[in-house]
């Protein structure tokens, strides 16, 4: 499930778009907020709390990424889908 309306958009996502299968691939989670909070998630299962994404999968998957803003009692949410290919030989960054 997504985000209630309201959610602040002031994160981002970067990173692999195109893997291949079983290959740990990375993405970056960004925000101008020091001091925010991360929590990666992928089919509704915290994966990682850093800031960064170290994954992998056999199946193309979707990847969820909350960064709070306690401070100031705020919230980003973000989503990033990721294809995997068998042909895929590499992690192909979008």
């Amino acid at each position: 499930p997504g985000p209630p309306t309201g959610y602040d958009d002031w994160a981002s996502i970067s990173g692999t778009a195109i893997a291949g299968p079983s290959m740990t691939c990375h993405w970056y989670g960004a925000t101008n907020i020091s001091g925010a909070t991360f929590v990666w998630r992928v089919d509704g299962n915290t994966v990682s709390t850093n800031s960064d994404l170290y994954y992998s999968a056999s199946s193309s998957f979707t990847i969820e990424l909350m960064v709070s803003d306690e401070e100031n009692g705020r919230i980003a949410w973000k989503t990033f889908d990721v294809t995997v290919e068998s042909g895929a030989g590499q992690c192909y960054d979008e």
